[in-house]
């Protein structure tokens, strides 16, 4: 059997730099050029977005970290996290982000929010309702579903203590799932799993513990200290997916609720408003609405079918065979959860 060739499915690196390199340029360097380039009004935020996501996205390619899991999370966070989050500050006025201090950019790079935002999207809501009001339409409905935050006048003891006992039962289940997979590794199932494939299904579902466990670990130890020294709301990452009453449920309101929020700036706003430029003149002159959500939902699905691609190319070593035999996969998945 011939041996797979492995390579890498990016940029070949320049230069080999140091860990603590890395994280210097990662939190300092790059961040510090992006905040000067919103602070430079002179230049259009188009151009703004670009430079930013080009920083975040080359910098980490082309200077590979020598210590292979600081590489991952190197080119996890500049090359996905932190790009995602230049591309969502483009989406925003340049009159709210131009203003930004350096501790309310840090506090939006982590947990995709900030003071200025909370206080724009109050406006912004206020300005809807009087509008509705002024045109007799009927007001728009608040959000029956929210993410599961902890404002910062409840970091008491209880909480520690509770996000402490949830860390712990994480690190179980991660260390169960780890070894279980090392034991019974993934193999090859095809494009669908048979539920009456019992190994299969559970391998898949030791793997779904596996990564919830790791992505919430990773998350809340990276972003809770922030959040408690900018003394800013923690937006928990999950919001008990176990109880979800549909995937609609799942996806909207209990799985990775910070990159969720993102893939809504991102895919489905921008969605729905262009397709409201061909939404047919009624005959007092206001454009008729049609339904839009479907086919944002199905735009969403594609944004987040390219993210994950965008993470697999990043932190993984694959040859181009898997890669795009997985890309096809993965699109076929949120193609057709999206249907939900």
């Amino acid at each position: 059997m011939a041996a797979v060739k492995y390579e890498a499915v990016l940029i070949d690196p320049i230069a080999s730099i140091p860990p603590w390199a890395s994280a210097i340029i990662l939190f300092g360097l790059i961040p510090s050029m992006h905040l000067t380039l919103l602070h430079s009004t002179s230049i259009p935020s188009f151009a703004v977005t670009i430079l930013s996501t080009s920083l975040f996205f080359f910098i980490p390619n082309l200077l590979e970290c020598d210590e292979q899991s600081v590489d991952f999370m190197w080119k996890g966070l500049g090359c996905v996290y932190f790009l995602l989050r230049s591309l969502e500050i483009g989406s925003f006025p340049r009159s709210v982000t131009s203003k930004w201090t350096a501790a309310q950019y840090f506090e939006f790079l982590f947990t995709s929010d900030n003071e200025p935002l909370r206080r724009y999207r109050k406006e912004e809501a206020l300005k809807e309702v009087q509008a509705c009001q002024e045109l007799g339409l009927p007001l728009p409905k608040p959000k029956e579903n929210g993410p599961y935050v902890t404002e910062p006048s409840g970091y008491g003891i209880w909480f520690f203590v509770k996000l402490l006992g949830e860390m712990l039962c994480c690190e179980v289940l991660y260390c169960f799932a780890k070894g279980y997979l090392a034991k019974y590794p993934y193999r090859e199932y095809g494009p669908f799993l048979a539920l009456w494939d019992l190994e299969g299904v559970v391998v898949h579902a030791v793997f779904a513990v596996l990564l919830m466990t790791e992505l919430n670990m990773t998350y809340t130890f990276s972003t809770l200290p922030v959040t408690i020294m900018l003394n800013a709301p923690f937006v928990h990452m999950f919001n008990n997916p176990f109880l979800s009453t549909s995937l609609a449920d799942f996806w909207s309101h209990r799985w990775n609720y910070p990159i969720k929020e993102t893939m809504y700036r991102l895919g489905f706003v921008p969605t729905i408003t262009l397709l409201s430029w061909f939404d047919p003149p009624s005959n007092s002159g206001h454009k008729v609405a049609k339904p839009k959500q479907p086919v944002a939902h199905y735009a969403i699905a594609s944004v987040v079918a390219l993210l994950h691609r965008l993470c697999f190319m990043n932190t993984l070593w694959r040859s181009s065979l898997l890669v795009r035999n997985w890309t096809k996969r993965n699109l076929l998945h949120f193609a057709w959860t999206a249907v939900y």
